[in-house]
């Protein structure tokens, strides 16, 4: 990006400068934007591994003995939502990324990375209200065995007060920590995907007007 940076600002400096750095700027926008919604991709891969790994080796992480069958039935539900939405997502970012590094056309490329910010969005925001409703179905059913254990004790209410309080309070911390991370991560792509597109349209409008 440097590179780029460099003929941006010689060429915007200099009115003789030769088209062909107008065109060698565009083919850089190209291949940043390539590499970006690459590693967007990559990324995702390794989260759906990194999930499938801790479901795998993490214990505790299956069914438990005694567990009421409705709640078997929904993680069951969850869990097959979760991995067909993600892998959809994948097939998308990949999709995108081979689009814009086979195409030609800026116009095309312009497309190309508004469909890409627009499934990077959805993912994230997939991802944390697959979060907030897991917590919500868990903290539900914890609730309800709780009641029934403590239903002849005298501290019920404010067992199931507190737990409330508690798992809000987890909810929210876990979902801050997600956001962080995607912001960390794909906001921080996503950026540097709009600066290129910026300068396309940039470049686009200057090459009518000449």
């Amino acid at each position: 990006m440097e590179d780029l940076d460099f003929l941006k600002q010689h060429w915007k400096k200099d009115d003789d400068f030769p088209k062909v750095d107008r065109e060698e700027i565009r083919r850089m926008l190209h291949r940043s934007s390539s590499s970006i919604v690459k590693w967007i991709f990559f990324i995702s891969v390794l989260e759906l591994l990194a999930g499938l790994a801790l479901n795998f080796f993490l214990p505790g992480s299956g069914h438990e003995p005694g567990d009421p069958a409705i709640m078997i039935v929904l993680e069951d539900i969850f869990s097959v939502v979760f991995y067909v939405v993600v892998i959809y997502f994948i097939y998308m970012f990949f999709t995108s990324y081979t689009r814009i590094k086979n195409t030609n056309s800026t116009r095309e490329l312009l497309g190309d990375i508004l469909k890409t910010r627009k499934y990077v969005d959805q993912y994230i925001k997939f991802n944390v209200l697959y979060i907030l409703g897991t917590g919500v179905v868990v903290t539900s059913f914890i609730l309800y065995q709780e009641s029934i254990e403590r239903s002849k004790s005298g501290d019920m209410v404010f067992f199931l007060i507190a737990m409330i309080i508690f798992m809000a309070l987890f909810m929210w911390l876990l979902i801050f920590v997600v956001r962080m991370y995607y912001k960390v991560l794909y906001r921080r792509l996503v950026k540097k995907l709009n600066k290129n597109y910026d300068e396309l349209v940039k470049l686009e409008e200057e090459e009518i007007d000449s």
